[in-house]
């Protein structure tokens, strides 16, 4: 029972169909079946890409050890009615502030980013990919109270500054500047999607292009200035910061309209673009799928993001809504970058291809996030009637739980 003011005679009210949900007729099977394909069609660009490792059946196997896990996880969480999520993200998060610490002191370097944990049994473990999640679960209680007008402005502001900030910074302490950038987009999403002046927007990009002579001479690397020169001028930095983009560049122009065939190219075999397994993995695709494959490729990107945006706006609260487009704004970033990086519009950054490229931690974490989204999408219909358990009659009302509860 779930208990509130009186009103009209009203006393204590129950949500009349909420408990017979059914996740069944409710589930958003469209949505995972697009995901499913999606990550069949990554796990044979994958294979394809390391069958030249001598640990071929090592990483293959982690993979599909991966997936399994991952999709495990995916129903456990959808099932679970994402207000919970409240709390669950609290606790993730309060973990993952502690696991992003202990990284700064006993972290493993990997690509030139001190990001990776080595646990025992499970190998190396990159808490940066679950505290996306934990950040944006937190995060989208504020906005959620600052949207609902629920209580003083200036604290929900405040909780919304930390709660993101203090995992940047400790990832930007990292040097891992690629998901220091996955933040910052979504952020700027949810705060789009919230409503923000388009006078601060202005001011704010205003004051960041007033900012980029500081931030080239001061605070940029060497490594990262050259990443953005080879963007501009690829053929200058042909051996050096332009390498890898010209040798995606070559891979995927040879596979032509229809590509050479999944698990045929030569130039995947033979390993000629570096990291093609993970930060690469467009560059597969386009040599064995060709320019058909890599558009079939892009419309299932683009439609799975336009699908969990739509679940997002379409949410019953606030909170689902904030959460929903959150978690799509790091997927879409992470596609865009990664794709364009490969084509060389964007600067590298080593981020990996959502569902495709080659990592276990990163793929249980999207599926995690995928979890969250379905457990958003299966309650959207759900029922908003209250009644008089005293006198069993039917109230129709426009409150979701949480507002009750």
């Amino acid at each position: 029972m779930i208990k509130r003011k009186k009103k009209k005679g009203i006393g204590v009210l129950a949500l009349k169909d909420e408990q017979k949900l059914s996740l069944s007729k409710s589930y958003d099977y469209g949505l995972i079946f697009c995901v499913i394909v999606l990550t069949c069609l990554g796990a044979v660009l994958c294979t394809s890409a390391i069958s030249s490792f001598t640990n071929f059946n090592s990483m293959l196997r982690n993979q599909i050890l991966s997936i399994i896990i991952g999709i495990f996880v995916c129903v456990v969480i959808s099932v679970m009615d994402y207000d919970y999520f409240r709390v669950f993200g609290v606790i993730g998060y309060v973990v993952t502030l502690g696991l992003l610490v202990l990284v700064l002191f006993k972290g493993v370097e990997v690509g030139g980013a001190k990001s990776w944990l080595r646990l025992p049994v499970l190998g190396l473990f990159q808490p940066s990919e679950l505290s996306k999640v934990t950040t944006i679960m937190v995060a989208s209680i504020f906005f959620a109270r600052l949207k609902d007008k629920e209580g003083r402005e200036w604290i929900n502001i405040l909780a919304i500054i930390a709660s993101c900030a203090i995992p940047l910074g400790l990832i930007v302490l990292q040097n891992d500047t690629g998901t220091a950038m996955i933040y910052m987009f979504a952020i700027a999403v949810m705060l789009f999607i919230f409503g923000v002046k388009f006078r601060y927007i202005f001011i704010c990009a205003g004051a960041g292009l007033a900012a980029l002579p500081y931030l080239w001479f001061n605070i940029l690397k060497d490594h990262q200035k050259g990443r953005i020169l080879a963007v501009l001028q690829p053929e200058l930095y042909a051996e050096t910061y332009s390498y890898n983009i010209l040798r995606a560049l070559r891979s995927i122009s040879s596979g032509g309209l229809t590509g050479k065939g999944i698990l045929n190219g030569d130039l995947t075999a033979s390993y000629y673009v570096p990291v093609q397994e993970s930060d690469f993995i467009f560059s597969v695709a386009g040599e064995e799928m060709g320019f058909v494959g890599c558009v079939f490729l892009l419309c299932l990107i683009f439609g799975i993001l336009a699908w969990m945006y739509w679940v997002g706006l379409s949410a019953k609260n606030s909170y689902g809504s904030f959460l929903v487009v959150g978690m799509t704004s790091m997927l879409a970033f992470q596609y865009a970058e990664n794709i364009c990086g490969c084509l060389g519009i964007f600067p590298l950054t080593g981020i990996p291809l959502p569902f495709i490229s080659q990592g276990g931690t990163a793929m249980i974490v999207n599926f995690m996030l995928l979890g969250i989204v379905l457990s958003v999408s299966a309650r959207r219909n759900r029922s908003s009637q209250v009644y008089d358990v005293s006198t069993k009659r039917t109230y129709e009302d426009s409150k979701t739980i949480s507002e009750y509860t």
